[in-house]
């Protein structure tokens, strides 16, 4: 944990970040970023004034995901750099809904990631909304995956990400109960520990 502190949100304590140079990160790489992963977390800002990174997971150069907050359009995302390499395209799942309603309170939120290998498929979960309603609104953001996903091998980030070599877009608030999982969480699961009964 760099320049970073605990906070205290029941049942126990969440990171609390500056949104400046602090961070938490693995000693090493916990997922392998071209096969099926899921990811949870909780996090709040405490300012919505700029992007800013929740989870990701190193490669040299760039991350191999970010689950972000995008300042310019309000939205949560979960961003794929398609390579391990300077400026890297992107592909970018963002949110259906906005993050926050204007001048509203800056809440915690549930935020997920999958990625499914096998139907190669991105989704963004928010607050474990896995069903649509009656009118479509609702339910996970789905996006086709990259033709080719890479292995990022290094150290797993909370409350920041890689780009371009840096570590960049430092969470400012607070993250909690990350998990990361090999594999795809069904949305039974995903909304389980959204509940707290998983």
């Amino acid at each position: 944990m760099s320049n970073a502190a605990w906070i205290e949100r029941p049942p126990g304590f969440a990171l609390d970040a500056n949104g400046t140079n602090s961070f938490a990160a693995t000693s090493g790489s916990v997922l392998r970023t071209d096969g099926s992963y899921t990811v949870t977390a909780w996090a709040r800002l405490a300012n919505a004034s700029k992007f800013a990174g929740v989870v990701s997971q190193d490669g040299s150069v760039s991350s191999g995901f970010i689950l972000q907050y995008e300042q310019d359009t309000n939205q949560w995302s979960y961003v794929i750099p398609t390579k391990d390499a300077t400026s890297p395209p992107l592909v970018r799942v963002n949110s259906s809904a906005p993050a926050f309603d204007a001048g509203g309170p800056l809440e915690w939120v549930f935020l997920t990631v999958v990625y499914d290998a096998p139907h190669k498929q991105l989704r963004l979960y928010v607050n474990g909304n896995t069903t649509p309603d009656t009118n479509g609104n609702g339910g996970p953001t789905v996006m086709p995956a990259p033709a080719t996903m890479w292995n990022a091998t290094g150290s797993l980030h909370i409350g920041a990400s890689r780009y371009n070599s840096v570590v960049t877009n430092y969470w400012p608030g607070q993250i909690d109960d990350v998990r990361a999982y090999s594999g795809v969480l069904t949305d039974d699961q995903i909304y389980g520990i959204f509940t707290g009964s998983a």
